[in-house]
């Protein structure tokens, strides 16, 4: 089948190559490429860095720190895996996160590189052209050359009419878009719950099978649901699952139960790995648990739990709770994966992990009015769990 027009639609959970290798596989010279990405990637590797030696060292912090929690465990991790390989992949990590810091550029000039003739989307090149314009248009000014500046601003406010006309046009495209997206997912959702239930036999069947009708990868997908999650399989919890529910509900749980839960689970985990590698182990393999369920009891995120308290942003134990945040916000980024922004509010700060990582929020629950001195100074509101 030849292709007459080719869409590569990139939102940064692949690296660069991987976007430019599915693009190349149209080997066709006259067939146009359209190509949109997105500004930055965030499909980053441990820490994020661009370095590979501090990627090295975040990720050395964050086993070790787990195996010092770990009780009874005598595990040399040194002498468990081979320097090369794991630098090796630090290395690579690091060139991933390079192209994800400026994800739509790297594109961009890697696709130049390529030979590839390149041309911007109208509105970008009308963009282009009102920052240019904006410039001689200082450039009037400071010379006082103002017939000269009137003429600019008025070629700039053509242009951006032009460019309103365009944004609105793509305003309209994506609300349709949309809609047809959570559409398409619940009916997809729905196709999965409504479907009969099988047993264990039955699935095994199914999943060694090779050629499978949705309706069998339905029956497949319902079964594993219904063993993860223990319940009845509904839209709602397809649709959460697919947004990565499971881990956020594991780690609420863990967070909730016995850390001994956790210490056994990690072990498991660190045994398995260790019998599967014949006394070897890959570090950037390793999924441990235990340092990232301390963090946040250390940093006091249980507190919010209790859903017959309610929390403003003025509370003690909410700034409390969002000046350690950001204090260790080193060993947030490492352990937990998250990067808080230093002028965050306090509750936003709290909002952000607890949907983050525990993929649950506050809900607001009123306002009231607070004063200082005799002047009113603003609406304070009220958030908790329902």
């Amino acid at each position: 089948m030849r292709s007459s027009l080719v869409f590569g639609i990139f939102k940064g959970t692949i690296p660069v190559n991987d976007a430019l290798q599915a693009l190349a596989r149209v080997r066709d010279e006259n067939v146009p490429w359209f190509v949109w990405a997105k500004q930055f990637g965030f499909g980053k590797i441990g820490n994020g860095s661009a370095n590979y030696q501090s990627i090295l060292k975040s990720q050395h912090k964050v086993i070790k720190t787990n195996l010092h929690l770990l009780q009874g465990i005598d595990f040399d991790i040194d002498s468990a895996y081979d320097p090369i390989h794991l630098r090796t992949w630090a290395k690579m990590a690091a060139r991933i996160n390079a192209g994800m810091w400026d994800y739509r550029h790297t594109i961009w000039q890697l696709l130049q590189a390529e030979g590839h003739r390149l041309h911007l989307c109208r509105e970008n090149e009308l963009q282009q052209e009102i920052t240019a314009l904006q410039t001689l248009e200082t450039a009037a000014h400071t010379a006082e050359d103002y017939l000269r500046a009137d003429e600019l601003s008025e070629q700039i406010g053509k242009i951006k009419e032009e460019l309103d006309k365009l944004k609105t046009e793509a305003a309209s495209v994506s609300e349709v878009a949309e809609i047809t997206r959570k559409t398409n997912r619940l009916s997809a959702a729905k196709a999965v719950s409504n479907n009969e239930n099988i047993s264990n036999y039955e699935y095994l069947l199914l999943k060694d099978k090779r050629a499978k009708t949705q309706e069998e990868i339905n029956r497949i997908r319902k079964y594993q649901l219904e063993e993860t999650y223990g319940v009845p399989v509904t839209p709602e919890l397809v649709l959460k699952d697919e947004d990565g529910w499971l881990s956020k509900v594991r780690l609420h749980y863990y967070l909730t139960h016995d850390s001994e839960l956790v210490e056994n689970r990690d072990k498991n985990h660190l045994t398995g790995h260790w019998e599967r590698g014949k006394g070897k182990v890959c570090p950037q393999d390793l999924r441990l648990m235990t340092a990232q369920i301390e963090a946040l009891k250390k940093l006091g995120i249980t507190y919010f739990f209790n859903s017959e308290l309610k929390f403003t942003g003025i509370e003690k134990e909410v700034i409390e709770f969002s000046d350690r945040v950001k204090q260790y916000s080193q060993d947030v980024k490492e352990f937990l994966g998250i990067k808080i922004h230093p002028h965050a509010q306090p509750m936003e700060v709290v909002q952000y992990i607890l949907r983050t990582k525990l993929g649950f929020k506050l809900q607001s629950v009123g306002f009231e009015r607070i004063e200082e001195g005799d002047a009113s100074s603003g609406m304070m509101g009220f958030w908790c769990i329902k």
